[in-house]
């Protein structure tokens, strides 16, 4: 029941985006979109869409700077899908087969439409045609397939939905699953952001880092691509020329509809938060100063090109002999081989480690050997009460939102006021 309260949630739970189309008129269905008889047709919202300003009194910039906070750990939703991840691969980089309107609807977004058997476990998705990817190879049902599964396997509430269950696909346009039971929220599921179920490439899937299991290139269908990431500073988006927009032009409510690519390049800045340093009193200093006067080093980095081997034997050198590291984001940003040296001669005094180079650690590492080395596998957040604590939470929210009460956090229902009509 605990499981059913979470998925149910899910579905009214959103996240921003910079992305949204420009609307003057209510979004209406895609010509070709044949919902099935076993679901309720979708009404389209007058109230959601916002009327556009006459385009020749707007004025574009060549870029958009966006202040962000909070660094993605990655740019691939199937492996963390929390906000920052969202905030800039949803909707821009990637797209799902199905997506959600502003009064959470479910509606085809990577598919022409979808059909629900009469006891709602076959789900079948007509994929549109002449979609490319930034690669430039053209979306096809093996590309779904290959990433639907990924997300199945690698996601917590995709693996406790749909069991054994996976993708097949039907045709060269078409794919289904089939599940033992009927599965009545499957596609409001798939539709909602933090779920991280959006299509890739094959080719990227079958290339992702063998360490990590993530993909070494972040590539999707969205109207603008992934340009550069340098961390720290900036996430670099640019507009994608080949992009293939749907639904009517100039219509769009909530996620879903015509979406248009206003300007070429978008900047995701990482700005540093100087009112809570003034607040807690702690100052932001260089790397090098960091690594001499800390006693305790705790990553929570994304992993990338300029991340990868970010803590070595250069970095050791310049920590205390009593020093502390703790690595719970990526195991490649540290350097093994170096960290177990640090460690036997003492070069630092200790390691706290849920992430390593090679995933699951052998268990003749030499790191599980070590009597100052504490190791979790990659699992250092599944504790009890933290499970516990996050079933009451969305179970205590979706009992408030019944009963018209107010939310632990309100923040996390978007455009909540629509749902209360």
């Amino acid at each position: 029941m605990k499981k059913r309260f979470l998925a149910l949630f899910l579905v009214f739970v959103l996240s921003i985006s910079l992305l949204a189309g420009c609307s003057s008129t209510p979004a209406a269905e895609p010509s070709k979109n044949d919902t099935p008889a076993t679901e309720q047709t979708p009404s389209t919202s007058t109230e959601q869409t916002e009327q556009a300003a006459p385009a020749e009194d707007v004025v574009y910039k060549d870029e958009l700077h966006v202040g962000y906070n909070l660094e993605p750990a990655t740019l691939d939703p199937m492996m963390v899908a929390d906000a920052p991840v969202r905030v800039v691969t949803y909707g821009n980089i990637y797209e799902a087969l199905v997506t959600l309107d502003a009064e959470f609807n479910v509606k085809p977004e990577l598919c022409e439409s979808y059909e629900v058997n009469n006891d709602g476990r076959e789900y079948l998705y007509h994929l549109r045609t002449g979609i490319k990817f930034h690669n430039g190879e053209e979306m096809t049902a093996d590309d779904v397939v290959a990433s639907m599964n990924r997300w199945i396997e690698h996601y917590g509430n995709a693996q406790n939905t749909v069991g054994e269950s996976r993708f097949e696909k039907v045709d060269d346009s078409t794919v289904k699953i089939v599940f033992d039971g009927p599965i009545a929220f499957f596609n409001e599921l798939i539709a909602t952001q933090s779920q991280g179920s959006v299509i890739m490439p094959k080719s990227v899937i079958e290339n992702v880092d063998a360490s990590t299991g993530e993909v070494q290139e972040y590539i999707g269908t969205g109207p603008y691509k992934f340009v550069e990431w340098k961390s720290g500073t900036y996430i670099k988006l640019e507009k994608f020329e080949d992009y293939s927009p749907y639904g009517v032009e100039g219509e769009a409510s909530g996620w879903y509809g015509y979406k248009t690519q206003a300007t070429p390049v978008i900047y995701y800045d990482i700005v540093r938060q100087t009112e809570q340093e003034e607040k807690f009193g702690y100052r932001f200093v260089d790397f090098d100063t960091l690594l001499r006067e800390s006693d305790i080093y705790t990553i929570h980095c994304p992993l990338n090109e300029e991340t990868r081997g970010m803590i070595g034997a250069e970095q050791f050198a310049q920590m205390k002999p009593t020093a502390m590291l703790i690595n719970t984001a990526r195991g490649p940003i540290v350097d093994e081989a170096a960290l177990i040296d640090a460690l036997t001669t003492g070069r630092i005094a200790t390691a706290g480690l849920d992430t390593y180079e090679r995933e699951p650690l052998p268990k003749d590492h030499p790191l599980l050997t070590l009597d100052n080395v504490v190791a979790s596998a990659h699992a250092g957040g599944n504790t009890k009460d933290n499970d516990i604590n996050m079933v009451n939470y969305v179970y205590h929210n979706i009992v408030a939102f019944d009963r018209g009460e107010p939310l632990n956090t309100p923040g996390d229902i978007v455009n909540g006021e629509y749902l209360k009509k």
